[in-house]
């Protein structure tokens, strides 16, 4: 949170004591019922004279009580209603120019809830009645847009959630932990308890089980992206389907897209692994671009790589296979960081807590507590687990990608440089953390813990089930709440922050249809997991006033097609060759270049 709004707040407590009281009663007006506002207005004399009172300078701009009232129409809310309120005249100021009073129109706006005395609101003209010409009047910023009402939420709640971040995080690195110990064999008790409770919460929750249900599909070594996404604004549309299959294990990669838009239509097919790069552009040209590494590659390109760089096309070649080998998964590596991270784990202490009560199924009950410490030396032991074992199966084809970079482009690279922009050196700020979880009956009630001096936690309340009202609460303020309930298959739910909805939903796991909305905006699609083989994500929706239909398939398997054509080899092409690619290429851009 800014100085600024730290400063707003503090004159909101205050009393609303100086002129910026008219902005914060715009921003109350906003949260209270407005029609309840408007009703709260000027009845009488005598309100007009607690304002203006005495004042030397209201009498300058007014003589009289009668000089100090004005009856004016007054635009009251969102949908444009129209009500006739007796407003006050006050001075606030004078013109910088002419040295003339400047004169602002009041309405009352409630009362203070520190002082009991009269708030009024500013108003201003904005218009004129159609019929009688008379002039219109609106409560100054009472009517918001969608970004206006995201700025004052994320003003107010800023603050709040950073703790709540942090404790997020901490119990990331908590449950991740726990997870290590529970699954090595070597630690139980307390640690597997955590991981149990953690697990049971999780399962209760629909949309959490619905992707733990997907794991098999997201966390396979081949998948194949299927996307097709159909847009239109204003009449104009087009669709966009393209297709990416990779198998990780050993760093191979294809893809293949189609743009059909704006009497555009273009397509593209793209390969690689470590031996072989490949590009097709079918619509521009009728060669399939081809890099064999190891190949003879004596072309042009060669000549342009001497010429240009400290490197050669044995360069190029390293630069190539080293790269897929280092975004190869490799089980040696999981197996490494295993190791090294279970010599991490012995020192994180995991202690009983004393008992603490919590609401759950609308009745208080005693929770055992288990704390878990995460100091600062722990986070640097685990990062310097993961580096160790990184270097251990990555660190020669490490150097080799470094040293060919270095030589192609110039630049001084170093591999440990590398390695810290990858996994992150920058911890010295990480105070130790103590974590608490909270479990009653095998499932968790809270976890708890102090962030910079605030007392933050995320308390599982239930109902239907044990995720059905979640409540993140920060020095005893509750901040943000998730409340649901489960009809058979289907969850229904909203978030409240500070009292008010931001975000509705309904889910239901057997047909995968998701309905949201949030901030004036609505979303529906489907999130269906078909175990094992496929996972299927549908959306639609209006965004910024265009309408976007998305439907993704992620297979279980990589599905590689195959690029045909005639082979422009990259490596062995002469200058003449690459002379004539160029001029078929862009006749076809020219043309393209026109169409747009």
């Amino acid at each position: 949170m800014s100085e600024e709004m730290n400063n707003d707040v503090m004159q909101e407590e205050q009393g609303m004591t100086n002129n910026e009281e008219n902005s914060a009663a715009v921003t109350d007006a906003v949260e209270e019922n407005v029609a309840e506002t408007v009703e709260e207005t000027v009845e009488s004399t005598e309100t007009a004279e607690e304002t203006v009172e005495s004042a030397e300078t209201a009498e300058e701009t007014v003589e009289s009580t009668e000089t100090a009232k004005e009856t004016c129409e007054i635009l009251v809310d969102m949908d444009g209603n129209v009500t006739k309120m007796e407003a006050i005249k006050e001075n606030v100021g004078f013109d910088g120019m002419t040295g003339e009073p400047v004169v602002e129109l009041k309405v009352q706006n409630g009362f203070d809830g520190a002082t009991g005395q009269p708030r009024f609101v500013a108003v201003e003209r904005t218009g004129f009645d159609g019929m009688t010409g008379e002039p219109i009047y609106s409560v100054r910023k009472m009517v918001l847009t969608s970004t206006e009402k995201r700025e004052v939420a994320k003003k107010v709640d800023a603050k709040k959630f950073i703790p709540v971040i942090a404790v997020v995080a901490a119990v990331v690195v908590v449950i991740l932990a726990a997870v290590a110990l529970f699954k090595s064999g070597i630690f139980g008790g307390k640690a597997m308890k955590i991981v149990n409770a953690v697990s049971n919460t999780m399962a209760d929750d629909t949309l959490i089980s619905t992707i733990s249900d997907a794991s098999s599909v997201l966390g396979a070594t081949e998948q194949t992206f299927d996307v097709s996404a159909e847009a239109s604004m204003y009449g104009v549309g087009g669709n966009v389907d393209f297709l990416i299959a990779a198998d990780s294990k050993n760093a191979k990669v294809y893809t293949e897209a189609t743009l059909d838009a704006a009497g555009i239509k273009e397509s593209l097919q793209f390969y690689f692994d470590e031996n072989k790069i490949q590009l097709a552009l079918p619509d521009l040209c009728d060669k399939v671009m081809e890099y064999n590494v190891g190949g003879k590659n004596d072309g042009f390109l060669a000549e342009l790589i001497e010429d240009e760089t400290d490197g050669t096309m044995k360069d190029v070649d390293t630069f190539i296979t080293t790269a897929a080998k280092l975004c190869m998964e490799k089980e040696e590596y999981n197996d490494a960081v295993g190791k090294n991270m279970l010599k991490v784990f012995k020192d994180v202490k995991i202690e009983n807590a004393d008992k603490k009560e919590f609401e759950i199924d609308g009745k208080d009950r005693k929770c055992k507590g288990y704390t878990v410490t995460i100091t600062h030396d722990n986070i640097e032991a685990m990062l310097q687990a993961v580096k160790d074992a990184y270097v251990d199966v990555y660190g020669d084809d490490l150097d080799a990608f470094a040293d060919a970079l270095e030589a192609l482009t110039g630049e001084s690279i170093d591999a440990d440089d590398i390695l810290d922009e990858t996994f992150g050196n920058e911890i010295d700020d990480f105070d130790d953390i103590e974590v608490v979880f909270y479990i009653y009956d095998k499932k968790l009630a809270a976890i708890c813990a102090d962030i910079d001096g605030t007392d933050a936690s995320i308390e599982f309340r239930g109902g239907d089930t044990r995720t059905s009202e979640i409540v993140v609460v920060a020095d005893d303020e509750e901040v943000l709440v998730k409340k649901s309930e489960l009809d058979g298959t289907t969850e229904s739910g909203e978030i409240e922050v500070e009292d008010e909805t931001v975000l509705e939903y309904s889910y239901d796991k057997k047909s995968g249809e998701f309905e949201i909305e949030v901030d004036d905006m609505e979303f529906d699609g489907t999130f269906l997991v078909n175990k094992d083989k496929k996972v299927t994500i549908k959306y639609s929706g209006d965004i910024d006033g265009m309408n976007i239909d998305l439907t993704c398939d992620i297979t279980k398997g990589a599905k590689f097609g195959k690029i045909k054509g005639d082979v422009f080899d990259l490596g062995t092409a002469s200058e003449d060759d690459f002379e004539d690619l160029y001029d078929e290429l862009s006749d076809e851009l020219d043309e393209l270049s026109y169409i747009l």
